[in-house]
């Protein structure tokens, strides 16, 4: 939530969307946390799955945002930094 709060601070779409691909990657490293949460028996199964969904969805939605916003921009997923 907080890459998003601060690409969306920028006030520059290119720089929005890195942030975006940063949130995005950031749920990529919670669903490994999870797994890790989980081998160590601090979250059961289903805890496990429920969280792991809500990532899943929380992915979605910023990826989806992504995508409006470079077709606002009319380009597909720039590089990084730009």
């Amino acid at each position: 939530m907080s890459n998003v709060a601060e690409g969306f601070d920028r006030n520059r779409i290119p720089e929005f969307l890195y942030f975006l691909r940063v949130a995005k990657a950031s749920c990529g490293e919670v669903r490994s946390d999870l797994y890790v949460a989980f081998d160590q028996g601090y979250l059961d199964e289903v805890t496990l799955q429920s969280l792991f969904a809500k990532t899943n969805e929380a992915s979605g939605a910023i990826r989806k945002l992504q995508m409006s916003l470079e077709e606002k921009l009319g380009t597909q997923d720039p590089a990084p930094g730009t």
